[in-house]
């Protein structure tokens, strides 16, 4: 289980940010600066430990 919320939850964020990091970076260095914004979301059970939610 750890590994099936690990893997959506945080690689799931992680992966396309490091992907659209890469390309703005690249777009800056070419003179192209982007005014782009990231907003990452968590659930309630993910800012306050609960019972048997060890994963999160």
């Amino acid at each position: 289980e750890w590994d099936a919320v690990i893997r959506v939850h945080l690689k799931g964020h992680f992966a396309p940010l490091r992907h659209a990091g890469a390309y703005w970076r690249t777009e800056a260095k070419e003179g192209r600066p982007r005014a782009a914004r990231v907003v990452n979301t968590s659930s309630g059970a993910g800012l306050q430990g609960s019972v048997g939610q060890a994963t999160y």
